[in-house]
């Protein structure tokens, strides 16, 4: 546990940092393409996406509440799948990244560090008490249903600007909320990986939170 009275408040704006909106999981092609229309569609999709703050990603994902809400109700596997694949935007947060393409090297895929960690912790979302919980940590900035609405996203600042301590921080920050009974996705680690647009009516939100620090 770090000392805590070593942790200075940053000055950072933390809804100020750029993430990366890619417009959907999958591309949709159809046989009706050819191949140059083809080659447009996968390229928009893994190598084209948008840049805006996360405070400009928060309204944003209001424009998808319905979509998600309905992801969120339906017993229809198929139906889920078609708005997971095609239907929802996907976004990096711990980094400001240039494309999605499996295995792609940290210095072509990333073009901003945010000093950033994202945690996914399953199910957790279904429990009352685990917002309230996480929102103990003085690190915690952000905390918010996922698409599904069984799970939860926390977002923590880190004062680190090398990318190659990533795995570091994460896995320090991963230790301190699983000894709080959570179990969090080790494929979060990845500063690169993508989480799909979400929204939550009641986020855990403090912009006066303090950086965690090793």
């Amino acid at each position: 546990m770090p000392n805590l009275a070593l942790l200075e408040k940053s000055r950072r704006d933390y809804g100020m940092i750029p993430v990366s909106v890619y417009r959907s999981v999958n591309p949709r092609i159809t046989v009706q393409m050819g191949l140059f229309e083809r080659g447009q569609e996968i390229d928009a999709v893994i190598n084209s996406p948008d840049c805006m703050t996360f405070n400009e990603l928060i309204s944003y994902s209001l424009k998808f509440k319905d979509k998600i809400d309905e992801a969120r109700r339906t017993h229809n596997e198929e139906k889920l799948r078609d708005i997971f694949m095609f239907e929802i935007p996907c976004v990096t947060i711990a980094a400001r990244t240039r494309t999605r393409i499996q295995g792609a090297p940290l210095v072509q895929a990333v073009k901003h560090y945010n000093s950033f960690v994202v945690l996914y912790i399953p199910a957790a979302g279904e429990s009352k008490d685990a917002k309230a919980t996480l929102a103990k940590l003085p690190y915690v900035f952000y905390v918010t249903e996922s698409f599904t609405g069984r799970g939860l996203l926390v977002l923590v600042p880190i004062k680190n600007t090398d990318i190659a301590k990533h795995a570091l921080y994460f896995n320090a920050i991963r230790a301190e909320i699983e000894a709080l009974g959570f179990e969090v996705d080790e494929r979060t680690a990845d500063v690169t990986r993508w989480n799909l647009m979400t929204y939550d009516e009641n986020p855990y939100r403090n912009d006066d939170c303090i950086e965690f620090e090793l």
